[in-house]
């Protein structure tokens, strides 16, 4: 967004497994998302596994 300075809000996401996933799973990185405050709200950025145990991808909105 250059130096233009947006309000947002910022969603932490942190997802918990069941018991016996826990003990196959080490750990699920934490989700994390942008978006924009308003009357129409519009995505920012978003941070984190696009599915079950993929990479974390960063996505921006230009």
């Amino acid at each position: 967004m250059g130096p233009a300075v947006v309000p947002a809000t910022r969603f932490h996401i942190k997802p918990q497994l069941g018991l016996l996933a826990s003990l196959l799973v080490v750990a699920l990185p934490d989700v994390k998302a942008w978006i924009a405050a308003g009357e129409a709200p519009a995505f920012l950025r978003f941070e984190g596994p696009l599915y079950f145990m993929g990479p974390v991808w960063r996505i921006d909105w230009n």
